[in-house]
């Protein structure tokens, strides 16, 4: 199983979770593009900010 895969399975999961648990949760995406200094990071990567 690709790291994408676990992602894409792990978030379904939690995503289900916070929905069911927390009234009033919106669930936007896992990761987000952040530029710092020309270099590409996304949130939620494994390489976030080193």
């Amino acid at each position: 199983m690709s790291e994408r895969e676990v992602e894409k399975a792990y978030l379904s999961i939690f995503a289900l979770l916070i929905l069911e648990v927390c009234k009033g949760f919106a669930f936007v995406g896992s990761q987000h593009h952040i530029e710092v200094g020309g270099q590409d990071l996304f949130s939620g990567s494994s390489d976030d900010f080193r």
